[in-house]
Order: structure tokens, then sequence, then C-alpha cells
């Protein structure tokens, strides 16, 4: 026996269904959502009573981080599903990589660091700010990858023989 039919054997094979997906791609939404709207509503400072803009920071950025599933996570769910990478490590590291991917980008261009020129701003004070920019990313992606086992959990089953 060839030792790649003896490996596919021998691994566990997990299935979906739309309406699995479906179910686990709306957890992914409020997931994301809830927590990102709670995180910003929290360092916005809701204390502050009515004028503060604690909700609107909080309804925005729970907006954006279902849209972040929707739009980056879900395409990349599907061409992990379409290789077979279907384990919980696998939603994992889908989820990781769409976070840390997406807030890099945003952190990026928010503060500029892709256009400004290099002549004013020192190379001590960009290597800063790029670092400042990774650390923040992968610190926010590890919320991510939990999230992405929880859509995993709710999306797949082990697959009848």
């Amino acid at each position: 026996m060839r030792t790649d039919t003896i490996l596919l054997m021998r691994r566990k094979a997990y299935a979906t269904s739309p309406d699995q997906a479906g179910l686990a791609l709306g957890a992914g939404l409020l997931l994301a959502g809830v927590l990102a709207g709670v995180l910003a509503g929290a360092l916005a400072g809701t204390a502050a009573g009515a004028t503060s803009p604690g909700p609107v920071v909080a309804a925005g950025a729970g907006m954006l981080a279902a849209l972040l599933v929707m739009t980056v996570a879900g395409p990349l769910w599907l061409a992990f599903h379409n290789w077979g990478w279907r384990t919980a490590r696998h939603a994992a590291l889908a989820g990781f990589l769409s976070g840390f991917g997406a807030l890099l980008v945003a952190q990026v261009h928010a503060v500029g660091l892709a256009v400004a020129p290099a002549d004013s701003v020192t190379s001590a004070g960009q290597a800063l700010r790029w670092t400042s920019a990774v650390a923040t990313s992968l610190f926010w992606a590890l919320p991510a990858a939990a999230i992405g086992v929880v859509m995993w959990r709710i999306a797949y089953r082990r697959a009848r023989p």
C-alpha cells in the first residue's frame, strides 16, 4: 500500500452542508461584531455620557469586523475547504491569517506607512511604526483564530464512511 493512501485512511474527514456553513458564517459575524463593538466602545470611553462617541465607534467597529469575516475570512475558508483543509487547526489558521492580514493592511494604510516619503520620517521611527503595526495585528489575530475555531465547530461534522 502506498504511503499517501495510508495517510488518507488515517486522516479524519470532515464534511459540511450549506445550512451549517451559513450558520457558521452568521456566528462568526456575530462574534466578531460583538467583540469589536465591545472593545471599541470601551476604548472610546462610553462613561462620558450622551455626548461620548463610544456607541457610534462601537457600532462602526462591529460592522467593520463583520465585513472582515465576510470579505476576507469567508473566501479564505472556502479555499481551505476546497483544498481539503478542514480541521480545527486549519480553521484557526484561516482566522489568524485573515485577522492579521486585514489589520496589518488597515494600519499600514491608515497611518500612511506604505506611502510615506523616505525623507519625511527617520528610519528608526519608520521601524517603530512597522513593529507596532505587526505586533498589534498579531495580538488581535488571536481572537480571530478563536472565532475561526468556533465557526469550524458549527460548520463541520465528521464525515460518515
